[in-house]
């Protein structure tokens, strides 16, 4: 797919068998996680020719159990409310998987996967492609 002839590409996040569509669920970014791409996004108009995309959600969530058990590994301190929505950097993603395999287990186990369809000029139908997620 050459990305720079694309007129409009959306995601649908699909997690837990649901499919997620709204932005607060999860955002789309590029390389340096700090460019966030609106949804749906038009990577012609505005001159994205990256094809590289990242996804954080707002949606995956862990026991306070293991949230402490994560915490006090890294030697971070903070209370854990009922909804505690915050970002704490904490390791590398290669770290993090190798101290806490189990957690990636349990999330590859449900099978997310990503929708992404495209449409480019002169084209009558959209076209979907799903992917799977391997976190």
């Amino acid at each position: 797919m050459n990305i720079e002839k694309i007129d409009f590409i959306t995601f649908n996040y699909k997690c837990n068998e649901k499919i997620l569509t709204h932005p607060t669920e999860f955002v789309i970014f590029n390389d340096d996680y700090n460019t966030i791409y609106p949804i749906p996004f038009n990577p012609k108009k505005n001159k994205i020719n990256e094809k590289d995309f990242y996804l954080t959600s707002s949606v995956l969530n862990i026991s306070n159990n293991k949230a402490n058990k994560i915490l006090k590994k890294y030697n971070k301190s903070k209370e854990l409310g009922v909804f505690f929505k915050d970002t704490i950097h904490l390791a590398t993603y290669a770290q993090f998987k190798k101290d806490f395999p189990e957690i990636f287990n349990e999330l590859n186990a449900v099978g997310d996967s990503l929708i992404i369809t495209t449409s480019e000029k002169g084209q009558e139908n959209f076209k979907s492609q799903k992917f799977p997620i391997k976190w």
